[in-house]
């Protein structure tokens, strides 16, 4: 008979305490693995929420003037803001600036920054909760859908609409959210999350891609594999790109 004490007996012993600490080990290491992945999927969704407000306002307002916002205008003192100021009224439920007056006067400042967590992608604003930067932005420029200072109507959209940018995340942008700026089809770099910083582009704190809203409606995770021709083609309304949507699923890295 083996006694408590015998050699075999805590060799046994050793290997059963070894095992329970490494099943162990092996659950902590695999639940800390789940809670990130589920922290990032959270991330994520929520600033897909966010798009699914932007989306509401820019269409909205598309629907009911009959014409895409411009990107910046002007108030009636001459005052410049965004489009984001603009759209705001149609998912937020109190009216917002004083728009003869510049951002900066402290009424519209109380404004700004109440709000700018609605402008904002949770993961990042969690980072810097009292940032007012801006993390949604549309294109501007030549045969983009907006631009500074000629509005465009659906009419003259030749693209499908399923495969034209109405806004993307941007990550990183140091403009504050109601002031005018946005991605310059002349000058970003079309490769999702590019991380030459001296570009501006389609970026996010989200591992593998960012979010996008189409013109359709359609809000997507557009996967940092995508080719950036393919990116540049989405970032246009007139290039008669009309069945570019069967090429996007592939790349929508959902």
């Amino acid at each position: 008979m083996l006694g408590r004490h015998s050699p075999v007996v805590r060799v046994i012993a050793l290997g059963v305490v070894g095992g329970t600490i490494g099943a162990l080990s092996t659950i902590a290491v695999l639940t800390e693995m789940a809670a990130a992945r589920h922290k990032e999927w959270s991330g994520k969704m929520g600033c897909r929420s966010r798009h699914f407000d932007y989306r509401f306002g820019l269409l909205t307002y598309a629907d009911d003037r009959k014409i895409l916002p411009q990107a910046r205008f002007v108030g009636v003192e001459g005052f410049e803001y965004s489009w984001r100021v603009e759209v705001a009224p149609y998912f937020l439920e109190i009216p917002l600036f004083d728009t003869s007056k510049p951002w900066t006067e402290q009424t519209n400042m109380l404004v700004v920054a109440r709000d700018a967590f609605r402008f904002q992608c949770p993961v990042a604003h969690s980072k810097n909760p009292g940032s007012l930067e801006t993390h949604v932005m549309v294109i501007v420029g030549p045969g983009a859908l907006f631009s500074d200072d000629s509005p465009r109507r659906w009419e003259d959209v030749l693209d499908s609409r399923a495969s034209t940018i109405l806004c993307a995340e941007v990550y990183g942008t140091q403009v504050a959210w109601p002031v005018p700026g946005d991605l310059d089809i002349s000058r970003m770099s079309f490769r999702i999350n590019d991380t030459e910083q001296s570009r501006p582009a389609i970026r996010s704190l989200h591992r593998g891609g960012a979010i996008v809203t189409f013109a359709d409606g359609s809000v997507r995770f557009l996967s940092d594999r995508a080719d950036p021709l393919v990116v540049q083609a989405m970032a246009t309304c007139v290039g008669n790109e009309w069945p570019f949507h069967e090429q996007f699923e592939a790349l929508s890295g959902e």
